[in-house]
């Protein structure tokens, strides 16, 4: 809880970070992502499922990124 994710959240998104933040509507103490969203900083709110499937999704394409460049220089 706290401002703590709100004060790292522009540093790492200078950075090229993605920032994504859990939806209030489905956590217990929102004040985190609340503090995060409000700084303009979030690319994707999402429940934790939400969140799962676009970190699965991410690093899914990333796996084939990363593949396809292997195969392309070979």
């Amino acid at each position: 809880m706290g401002n703590d994710g709100a004060i790292a959240a522009p540093m790492l998104r200078a950075y090229g970070s993605r920032i994504w933040v859990q939806e209030h509507t489905s956590c217990g103490n929102s004040s985190m992502p609340d503090s995060v969203a409000a700084t303009g900083c979030s690319t994707l709110s999402g429940t934790p499922e939400e969140l799962a499937r676009e970190l699965v999704k991410t690093i899914e394409e990333s796996c084939l990124l990363k593949g396809r460049h292997k195969r392309d220089s070979a």
